[in-house]
């Protein structure tokens, strides 16, 4: 099976995508609605008519929502010459975790 979104449900069937340009078609089934995931099976290809036929095996609710990542900054000075600024980096790092500390 492969994982996908319902997009729309027709009455002719639902419109399921599987990646980001890549939807297919498959037959109705009891109980499903726009958003939420489906775990599909790929019936046929149709590469001459662009067209992906698809059978549901199963639907479901899934809420999850990612955490923003916390950002920190850090400036990191050169231990060889810091009074003229020259060799100061700057640095935005992305991290779930605690900021760290770094030694260049």
């Amino acid at each position: 099976t492969v994982a996908g979104i319902v997009r729309s449900v027709e009455n002719y069937g639902a419109f399921i995508e599987l990646t980001p340009n890549l939807a297919g078609l498959a037959e109705n089934k009891e109980n499903i609605y726009p958003g939420q995931q489906a775990s599909v099976y790929i019936k046929n290809i149709i590469p001459s008519k662009m067209k992906v036929k698809l059978i549901i095996i199963d639907t479901f609710d899934y809420n999850y929502t990612p955490s923003k990542p916390k950002y920190f900054f850090a400036v990191l000075e050169s231990e060889n010459d810091k009074s003229s600024g020259l060799n100061k980096y700057a640095a935005i790092i992305v991290s779930k975790e605690t900021p760290f500390t770094f030694t260049p």
